[in-house]
């Protein structure tokens, strides 16, 4: 019993530690229909919207077709919540950063 519930806490930790994405990352099909309409984008900004990721360069429009509508919008700040809290700082339209917070 005691080792089941050690094993299952290391694989929660693991797996919460291999994604950047907050609780609600947009469809994958509303993700894939927005590469496809947009086939100007540069390759790593569609690899990480089709991975339901966020990267420094891409637009607000790709920021949204990613992760969907932010929970704050804020001139240059955005925020995401759910089981990880992220905000995104932008520089004009262009993500400059993704960082994490904690609501303790």
């Amino acid at each position: 019993m005691r080792r089941t519930l050690l094993i299952g806490l290391a694989v929660m930790c693991v797996a919460g530690c291999q994604t950047s994405k907050p609780l609600h990352v947009a469809a994958k099909d509303v993700r894939t229909a927005y590469v496809r309409q947009n086939p100007q984008l540069e390759s790593p900004v569609k690899r990480a919207i089709r991975g339901g990721r966020v990267i420094p360069g891409m637009s607000k429009d790709d920021v949204e077709a990613s992760w969907g509508e932010p929970y704050l919008r804020g001139g240059s700040r955005w925020e995401y919540r759910g089981w990880r809290n992220i905000y995104i700082l932008f520089s004009g339209d262009r993500v400059t950063s993704v960082n994490f917070y904690s609501n303790l």
